[in-house]
Protein backbone atom coordinates (compact mmCIF):
# COMPACT_ATOMS: atom_id res chain seq x y z
CA UNK A 1 0.00 0.00 0.00
CA UNK A 2 2.86 2.35 0.69
CA UNK A 3 1.06 4.41 3.35
CA UNK A 4 3.17 6.37 5.80
CA UNK A 5 2.22 5.05 9.26
CA UNK A 6 2.29 8.65 10.52
CA UNK A 7 -0.39 9.77 8.06
CA UNK A 8 -4.07 10.13 8.84
CA UNK A 9 -5.94 7.92 6.38
CA UNK A 10 -9.58 8.19 5.33
CA UNK A 11 -10.74 5.13 3.40
CA UNK A 12 -13.61 4.55 1.01
CA UNK A 13 -14.08 1.11 -0.55
CA UNK A 14 -16.78 0.30 -3.07
CA UNK A 15 -18.10 1.18 -6.50
CA UNK A 16 -17.01 4.55 -7.83
CA UNK A 17 -20.42 6.09 -8.52
CA UNK A 18 -21.68 9.64 -7.96
CA UNK A 19 -24.54 8.28 -5.83
CA UNK A 20 -22.02 6.95 -3.31
CA UNK A 21 -21.36 10.55 -2.28
CA UNK A 22 -17.82 10.52 -3.60
CA UNK A 23 -18.03 14.09 -4.88
CA UNK A 24 -18.85 15.23 -1.36
CA UNK A 25 -16.09 13.04 0.05
CA UNK A 26 -13.52 14.63 -2.27
CA UNK A 27 -14.74 18.14 -1.39
CA UNK A 28 -14.61 17.32 2.34
CA UNK A 29 -11.10 15.91 1.92
CA UNK A 30 -9.93 19.02 0.03
CA UNK A 31 -11.25 21.24 2.85
CA UNK A 32 -9.57 19.16 5.56
CA UNK A 33 -6.29 18.78 3.66
CA UNK A 34 -5.62 22.49 4.13
CA UNK A 35 -5.42 22.16 7.94
CA UNK A 36 -4.28 18.52 8.24
CA UNK A 37 -0.93 18.14 6.40
CA UNK A 38 -0.68 14.40 7.19
CA UNK A 39 -4.16 13.64 5.82
CA UNK A 40 -4.50 11.10 3.00
CA UNK A 41 -7.50 9.66 1.16
CA UNK A 42 -7.68 6.16 -0.28
CA UNK A 43 -10.52 5.35 -2.67
CA UNK A 44 -10.52 1.61 -3.33
CA UNK A 45 -12.77 0.43 -6.14
CA UNK A 46 -13.60 1.07 -9.74
CA UNK A 47 -16.39 2.67 -11.67
CA UNK A 48 -17.38 5.49 -13.97
CA UNK A 49 -16.87 8.27 -11.40
CA UNK A 50 -13.17 7.52 -10.88
CA UNK A 51 -11.92 9.84 -13.60
CA UNK A 52 -13.95 12.78 -12.27
CA UNK A 53 -12.50 12.20 -8.80
CA UNK A 54 -8.94 12.12 -10.13
CA UNK A 55 -9.55 15.33 -12.10
CA UNK A 56 -10.99 17.10 -9.04
CA UNK A 57 -8.04 16.04 -6.86
CA UNK A 58 -5.61 17.33 -9.51
CA UNK A 59 -7.49 20.62 -9.89
CA UNK A 60 -7.31 21.15 -6.12
CA UNK A 61 -3.62 20.25 -6.02
CA UNK A 62 -4.09 17.25 -3.69
CA UNK A 63 -3.53 14.44 -6.19
CA UNK A 64 -0.35 13.42 -4.35
CA UNK A 65 -2.45 12.83 -1.21
CA UNK A 66 -5.17 10.77 -2.91
CA UNK A 67 -4.62 7.09 -3.70
CA UNK A 68 -6.92 5.28 -6.10
CA UNK A 69 -5.56 1.73 -6.48
CA UNK A 70 -8.60 0.39 -8.31
CA UNK A 71 -10.59 -2.67 -7.34
CA UNK A 72 -9.02 -4.79 -4.64
CA UNK A 73 -9.55 -8.38 -3.64
CA UNK A 74 -10.63 -9.22 -0.08
CA UNK A 75 -7.05 -9.33 1.20
CA UNK A 76 -6.22 -5.93 -0.32
CA UNK A 77 -9.36 -4.31 1.10
CA UNK A 78 -8.58 -5.83 4.51
CA UNK A 79 -5.11 -4.30 4.31
CA UNK A 80 -6.58 -0.88 3.57
CA UNK A 81 -9.03 -1.30 6.46
CA UNK A 82 -6.17 -2.06 8.85
CA UNK A 83 -4.27 1.00 7.63
CA UNK A 84 -7.25 3.39 7.83
CA UNK A 85 -7.93 5.78 10.68
CA UNK A 86 -11.53 6.32 9.55
CA UNK A 87 -13.78 4.54 7.07
CA UNK A 88 -16.22 6.75 5.16
CA UNK A 89 -19.39 5.85 3.25
CA UNK A 90 -21.25 9.04 2.28
CA UNK A 91 -23.86 7.38 0.04
CA UNK A 92 -27.16 8.95 -0.93
CA UNK A 93 -28.94 5.62 -0.38
CA UNK A 94 -27.91 2.18 0.87
CA UNK A 95 -29.40 -1.02 2.17
CA UNK A 96 -27.31 -2.61 4.90
CA UNK A 97 -23.80 -2.23 3.47
CA UNK A 98 -21.39 -5.08 4.17
CA UNK A 99 -18.45 -2.71 3.87
CA UNK A 100 -19.62 -0.87 7.00
CA UNK A 101 -19.88 -4.18 8.88
CA UNK A 102 -16.37 -5.04 7.66
CA UNK A 103 -14.96 -1.69 8.82
CA UNK A 104 -16.55 -2.09 12.24
CA UNK A 105 -15.31 -5.67 12.52
CA UNK A 106 -11.81 -4.28 11.84
CA UNK A 107 -12.29 -1.81 14.70
CA UNK A 108 -12.41 1.23 12.44
CA UNK A 109 -14.69 4.17 13.21
CA UNK A 110 -17.20 4.88 10.45
CA UNK A 111 -18.40 8.24 9.17
CA UNK A 112 -21.45 7.62 7.01
CA UNK A 113 -24.73 9.07 5.92
CA UNK A 114 -27.92 8.47 7.86
CA UNK A 115 -29.57 6.39 5.11
CA UNK A 116 -30.94 2.87 4.74
CA UNK A 117 -29.68 0.38 7.30
CA UNK A 118 -26.56 2.36 8.24
CA UNK A 119 -28.11 3.85 11.42
CA UNK A 120 -28.72 0.29 12.65
CA UNK A 121 -24.96 -0.35 12.41
CA UNK A 122 -23.34 2.95 13.42
CA UNK A 123 -23.80 4.72 16.74
CA UNK A 124 -21.77 7.23 18.77
CA UNK A 125 -19.52 4.45 20.14
CA UNK A 126 -18.33 3.43 16.69
CA UNK A 127 -18.80 6.37 14.37
CA UNK A 128 -20.75 9.39 13.24
CA UNK A 129 -23.80 9.82 11.04
CA UNK A 130 -24.47 12.80 8.81
CA UNK A 131 -27.12 13.77 6.26
CA UNK A 132 -26.36 12.90 2.62
CA UNK A 133 -25.19 15.46 0.06
CA UNK A 134 -23.53 17.80 2.58
CA UNK A 135 -19.78 18.17 2.04
CA UNK A 136 -19.48 20.70 4.87
CA UNK A 137 -21.08 18.41 7.41
CA UNK A 138 -19.01 15.50 6.10
CA UNK A 139 -15.79 17.51 6.52
CA UNK A 140 -16.79 18.43 10.06
CA UNK A 141 -17.62 14.82 11.01
CA UNK A 142 -14.39 13.50 9.48
CA UNK A 143 -12.40 16.15 11.34
CA UNK A 144 -14.06 15.16 14.65
CA UNK A 145 -13.57 11.47 13.94
CA UNK A 146 -9.88 11.95 13.14
CA UNK A 147 -9.40 14.01 16.32
CA UNK A 148 -11.11 11.53 18.63
CA UNK A 149 -9.41 8.62 20.36
CA UNK A 150 -11.39 5.51 19.45
CA UNK A 151 -11.31 2.14 21.18
CA UNK A 152 -10.87 -0.29 18.28
CA UNK A 153 -11.77 -3.27 20.46
CA UNK A 154 -15.03 -1.63 21.52
CA UNK A 155 -15.80 -0.78 17.90
CA UNK A 156 -15.15 -4.37 16.81
CA UNK A 157 -17.49 -5.62 19.56
CA UNK A 158 -20.35 -3.52 18.13
CA UNK A 159 -20.37 -5.87 15.15
CA UNK A 160 -20.65 -9.23 16.87
CA UNK A 161 -23.44 -10.84 14.90
CA UNK A 162 -22.29 -14.26 13.77
CA UNK A 163 -23.21 -15.90 10.47
CA UNK A 164 -25.35 -18.30 12.48
CA UNK A 165 -27.26 -15.43 14.11
CA UNK A 166 -27.84 -13.70 10.77
CA UNK A 167 -29.00 -16.98 9.19
CA UNK A 168 -31.42 -17.66 12.06
CA UNK A 169 -32.85 -14.12 11.83
CA UNK A 170 -33.26 -14.43 8.06
CA UNK A 171 -34.97 -17.82 8.40
CA UNK A 172 -37.37 -16.41 11.00
CA UNK A 173 -38.36 -13.57 8.67
CA UNK A 174 -38.81 -15.99 5.75
CA UNK A 175 -41.02 -18.26 7.85
CA UNK A 176 -43.14 -15.31 8.84
CA UNK A 177 -43.51 -13.89 5.30
CA UNK A 178 -43.67 -16.96 3.05
CA UNK A 179 -46.74 -18.66 4.59
CA UNK A 180 -48.63 -15.37 4.51
CA UNK A 181 -47.89 -14.88 0.81
CA UNK A 182 -48.57 -18.51 -0.14
CA UNK A 183 -51.91 -18.42 1.67
CA UNK A 184 -52.86 -15.12 0.00
CA UNK A 185 -52.07 -16.53 -3.45
CA UNK A 186 -54.44 -19.47 -2.87
CA UNK A 187 -57.42 -17.25 -2.14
Amino acid sequence: MGCDPESELILYAGNLLAGKGLGELMEAFIRLAQSRPRLRLAIVGQGPYGEALARRAAAAGVEDRVTMPGRGDAAAVAGWMRAADVFCLPSYSEGCPNVVVEALACGRPVVATRVGGIPELVNEACGMLIPPRDAGELASALDRALSRRWDSGEIARTSTRSWETVAAETLAVCRKVIPARVGAADR
